[in-house]
């Protein structure tokens, strides 16, 4: 529980003028964070309903977004990778490294992923930089014929990586289920879970 709240700021959004993203949601067993992009939860009965601004932790009458319906849906044909805590730890170093070099190389500010049969590709390419890493993992559902792709802002991957790997659990990593679409990419772990939402990638839209 301490480690979500530790980390609920990093994915809530204080200055947008919306509202909603100012504050935790609690609704049937679950607490949200939320901005435009990042949506985290944790599983636990807090006996709170309602949304709670997040800096004075007052109730507020803020419209709760739809959570539901930008969770993507996971069956027994998903495909995803299970990253350890051993190599969450050298993942988020490596996103942390890149993010911090996107403060002034902006090409860096968004990470390319790929699904393969022993993990997960990551890299981030710059005309003065280029960075490749493969987070060894097992993976479940893939198979040869499968191009799995997607593009992620760099600095909301290094900050969900960050939270998963301060759990000390394993972490799924779900591929998107629809890849020319950018579909949304879903996270798991024992009793926490989050989406992230693409950044527009024109080679992946076109296939």
């Amino acid at each position: 529980m301490l480690t979500f709240f530790k980390n609920a700021k990093k994915f809530l959004n204080l200055k947008d003028v919306h509202e909603e993203y100012h504050a935790l949601h609690y609704k049937e067993g679950r607490v949200y964070a939320s901005s435009p992009n990042v949506l985290v939860w944790l599983d636990e009965e807090f006996g709170r309903r309602g949304s709670y601004d997040f800096v004075t932790g007052e109730k507020t009458d803020v419209r709760m977004p739809e959570f539901e319906k930008v969770i993507p849906p996971v069956d027994a044909r998903a495909v995803y990778v299970v990253l350890g805590s051993d190599e969450l730890a050298k993942l988020h170093v490596v996103l942390k490294s890149i993010a911090a070099i996107a403060a002034k190389v902006p090409e860096l500010m968004s990470v390319r992923l790929r699904w393969e049969p022993t993990g997960l590709n990551v890299k981030a390419r710059a005309p003065i930089a280029s960075v490749t890493y493969a987070a060894t993992g097992r993976v479940h559902g893939y198979t040869p014929d499968m191009d799995l792709r997607a593009c992620a802002n760099t600095k909301h991957l290094a900050d969900l990586i960050g939270y998963f790997h301060q759990r000390g659990t394993n972490l799924q990593i779900y591929a998107p289920l629809r890849v020319t679409n950018q579909s949304p990419l879903y996270f798991a772990a024992d009793g926490t879970a989050g989406v992230l939402g693409q950044v527009r990638d024109a080679e992946i839209a076109q296939g």
